[in-house]
């Protein structure tokens, strides 16, 4: 909600555009979107400050719902692990965001995967439609 003061001090700007000639509008103008720009330029900066907040690994556990043993596997390799010491905690701001972003499971579906190319060391066997539907099979695995 705007002041009556910052209310009175548009109306001011406004009457001395009405008071300019219409040749030196266009510099008054520019000078507006130079105001713009600054104004916008505080308005996001107050909206990008962040919170840096360090949780404990019990905390992340409730707000992910997943064990604390998986909290601390992802904790070795994610952006949002802060070690002091032996001790882990974490950036609650990036492990919130990190946790919206991620595919539930993914990181599992791809452990599985890896395991299953270890498995199997000539790998998985694609080959196009045509191939599949001439050998009588959808999807064939190596063994």
């Amino acid at each position: 909600m705007t002041s009556p003061q910052a209310l009175a001090q548009i109306e001011a700007v406004r009457a001395a555009i009405d008071a300019v000639d219409p040749a030196g509008l266009p510099g008054v103008i520019g000078q507006l979107e130079a105001l713009r720009a600054h104004a916008w330029a505080r308005m996001t900066a107050i909206a990008a400050t962040p919170t840096f907040k360090l949780i404990t690994i019990e905390e992340a556990v409730e707000i992910a719902r997943v064990p604390k043993r998986r909290i601390r596997s992802w904790a070795r390799s994610a952006p949002w692990a802060v070690r002091l010491g032996r001790r882990v905690r974490v950036e609650e701001t990036v492990f919130r965001r990190w946790l919206l972003s991620s595919v539930p499971g993914e990181r599992e579906r791809t452990r599985t995967r890896k395991k299953a190319r270890a498995a199997h060391p000539v790998g998985l066997v694609s080959c196009s439609p045509d191939t599949s539907a001439a050998l009588g099979a959808v999807d064939t695995v190596a063994p």
